[in-house]
């Protein structure tokens, strides 16, 4: 019925929850009991490939301005160039991912042989732009939106 994804471990590679609806059982009588469906944990064995994963802090949980606390809503661009790897990735936050389910409101992007993030640009629900630069790679990096100018 439900399958989330999200990194569980914080090690950069992609960790699944998926879950079962519950149901009829017949039980020895020949009548049915319910019985709930299992939970399924899936933890992602990772490998060599370089990773970020951006955790995003608007301003309302801040000083009550700007955009939602999650950044629901916000639009990031990943560009890493030099290496075996993508040049440029897009992720949006999204408060809704499939049906019965969320995943987390982290995003990481894969990097692969790449050494460094070249540049982040975020634009915030706010309408707020935000650029980072030369930015670490294999770790979580909380963003917080910057005060409005």
């Amino acid at each position: 019925k439900g399958l989330a994804k999200g990194d569980l471990n914080g090690d950069g590679f992609a960790d699944l929850i998926g879950t079962n609806s519950s149901g009829q059982k017949f039980n020895s009588s020949g009548s049915t009991d319910l019985v709930p469906g299992p939970l399924m944990v899936w933890m992602n064995g990772g490998g060599t490939n370089n990773w970020i994963t951006l955790r995003l802090k608007g301003r309302q949980a801040i000083d009550g301005t700007g955009s939602n606390a999650d950044g629901i809503g916000a639009r990031v661009w990943v560009t890493a160039r030099g290496g075996t790897g993508p040049e440029r990735q897009v992720q949006d936050v999204l408060g809704s991912s499939t049906f019965l389910s969320m995943n987390a409101l982290d995003l990481t992007f894969g990097l692969g042989g790449v050494s460094t993030v070249n540049e982040i640009e975020i634009l915030w629900p706010s309408g707020r732009r935000q650029v980072l630069e030369d930015v670490e790679i294999n770790q979580v990096t909380e963003v917080i939106e910057p005060a409005s100018n």
